[in-house]
């Protein structure tokens, strides 16, 4: 009774009287009594990652159940299955999102556990995702639902999850933090020959296609903490079907593309759509939404306009198609990001994960993977790759300069300068060799040794690792990027049959002798410049002039202490084995997808 009279003291002007507190009509329903359900969306990083800030897209709706945990209160409906998948909607004037089939009440007594789902598909089916939800788990509503996402909705669209626990009445509405349930793929571009409608030249973005995505399915989600249990809210998707190619439609412009003034504006970048077709997004983007599944491969179909033919007069237009297949998963409420940088002779793409509103995609910069190194391209090709050799020497400014030497295995230089022929503050000697104890005997080596040499090695066990880890790397710790010191097969190509060589005294005027080395065929027109840079030993300075010796990352397998190096004077170069404590010139490669 004293529950009973505290509730009718603060609605004095209600017409039920103290007897009817026993009578079957109070209801759930009284709203003289009770407060009116409502949510205030939010998102959060609690889970996956934000929704778009705190502003949940008005143009989406929630289906929500709610769970029931009874309280004491005489006469009220005592479900626990309080409501199963009402639609909620956004209410301007509340500024709250409210059934909209009839108001829902907080009960009386007891609190609710909610469970809930969005999309824009319930809005409006025909142009969404609409899935079908099956609720319930144990007659516990809220606990559990089941979305089957069909293979025949037209629009890519976001699909979202949330839950609140335990919440009595609420004035100001209920807190319901959304987490994204799939994954997005997003391109940004840019481009340094712009297409000029005048002249026809420059070049212009035909498609972007997604090869084999998986855009239906199941999605499942739990949450244990409903009805008084424990967990945590968690969401997985099951039976991925319906592979088929996407269009990813966008149209970039210069006002996309930042205030990067190298960043030139894409002409012309009016993507075609086949199986879907992509608007204006709440996010405030255009991108493609999956489930979130195995990365597929893309397809940049490109044209260059007005490019030279063989002979060197004639302008053609040429169409080109570059198929990339990216690595890893996209992950549910991750933003997968593929930057492509557009030149005359190739695309750059970079891939970036981020969490699904931590930047917005025209803002994410493009990563040069040379990271400002100048290259030249010979023609080496391994594994899908393109191996390109840098121009100048690690410490180098130009490609006449000798640079810095190292030893195998060493990422920063050990001396302060060279006079002469004389090292000044520093050797190069086993005792300061990287993964050597530091005695002179040459068996106290810690790392990088071949198996069958154990004795070799101080802890009596061979890591059988035979090429530089890229930590112990001096091309990928200096240069970063995508460079990494040359393997020894790289190293053979330049005294290979693919290239020429050319031995110099004078290099372009500069005086300094080398090897110039020359491709062939399509690539006649690139060359390199190697320094004879000469080699350190204790604390000299041998040859510097006379000849060339440049480190690859593979050590020898049948001599623990030496490694593969590139050696050239007048004469033809080889490849051979050296001391790993040996000063010798580094020549980066860089290695981007073919």
């Amino acid at each position: 009774m004293k529950k009973l009279s505290f509730i009718l003291a603060a609605v004095a002007a209600t017409l039920f009287a103290v007897s009817c507190n026993k009578q079957s009509s109070v209801t759930t329903n009284v709203p003289g009594l009770q407060t009116e359900i409502g949510f205030r969306p939010v998102g959060g990083m609690a889970a996956k990652s934000a929704i778009n800030g705190t502003a949940f897209p008005q143009g989406y709706d929630m289906m929500v159940s709610a769970y029931r945990n009874v309280g004491s209160f005489a006469g009220e409906d005592s479900s626990q299955d309080y409501f199963e998948g009402i639609q909620f909607g956004y209410n301007d004037v509340a500024t709250a999102w409210k059934s909209e089939k009839g108001a829902k009440y907080y009960p009386l007594d007891g609190t609710l556990d909610f469970l809930a789902v969005a999309s824009a598909g319930y809005n409006n089916g025909d142009t969404g995702i609409a899935p079908t939800a099956t609720w319930g788990e144990s007659s516990n509503v809220a606990k559990k639902v089941v979305l089957t996402v069909p293979a025949n909705y037209t629009k890519f669209d976001d699909l979202m999850y949330a839950s609140a626990n335990a919440q009595g009445i609420s004035d100001s509405g209920t807190p319901m933090e959304f987490h994204h349930a799939m994954t997005s793929v997003v391109f940004v571009a840019k481009c340094n020959v712009a297409y000029d409608e005048a002249t026809n030249a420059g070049i212009t973005i035909d498609g972007i296609t997604i090869d084999g995505a998986k855009h239906s399915g199941t999605l499942t989600v739990s949450n244990p903490s409903a009805g008084g249990g424990s967990g945590e809210l968690s969401a997985a998707w099951s039976a991925l079907g319906d592979s088929q190619t996407h269009v990813a439609a966008r149209v970039w412009n210069a006002s996309n593309l930042g205030t990067n003034a190298s960043e030139t504006a894409l002409a012309n970048l009016n993507l075609a759509t086949t199986a879907a077709t992509l608007g204006v997004k709440p996010f405030g983007e255009g991108y493609v939404i999956l489930p979130p599944q195995a990365a597929v491969p893309f397809t940049v179909t490109y044209t260059i306009h007005n490019g030279f033919a063989s002979d060197g007069t004639t302008k053609l237009n040429k169409q080109v198609q570059y198929q990339y297949t990216p690595e890893g998963e996209w992950q549910m409420g991750k933003k997968n990001v593929y930057s492509l940088d557009f030149n005359l002779t190739e695309i750059l793409i970079d891939p970036t994960i981020v969490d699904w509103d931590a930047v917005e995609a025209e803002l994410v910069p493009i990563p040069d993977p040379a990271n400002g190194h100048a290259y030249v391209d010979l023609g080496l090709r391994v594994g899908g790759n393109k191996i390109l050799f840098a121009t100048k020497n690690v410490g180098a400014s130009a490609p006449q300069e000798y640079g810095d030497y190292f030893a195998w295995g060493e990422t920063s230089k050990r001396y302060t300068s060279i006079s002469g022929s004389s090292i000044i503050g520093g050797s190069f000697i086993l005792s300061n060799c990287p993964y050597h104890t530091g005695s002179d005997s040459n068996t106290g080596w810690s790392k990088y040794i071949p198996t069958g040499y154990e004795s070799y090695s101080v802890s009596g066990t061979a890591d059988n690792k035979l090429t530089l880890e890229a930590g112990d790397d001096v091309a990928s710790v200096l240069w970063g990027g995508n460079w990494r010191m040359p393997d020894k097969s790289d190293l053979d190509f330049l005294k290979g049959s693919n290239v020429t060589r050319t031995w110099t005294t004078d290099y372009n005027d500069t005086g300094v002798a080398g090897l110039i080395v020359t491709g062939k065929d399509a690539f006649s027109s690139a060359s390199l410049f190697l320094p004879a840079a000469g080699y350190c030993n204790g604390t000299s300075l041998y040859n510097a002039g006379g000849d060339g010796n440049y480190w690859s990352r593979s050590t020898n397998s049948g001599s623990p202490g030496s490694a593969y190096a590139l050696y050239f004077g007048g004469g033809s170069p080889s490849t051979g084995s050296d001391p790993r404590y040996s000063g010798r010139s580094v020549r980066p490669v860089l290695v981007l997808p073919e």
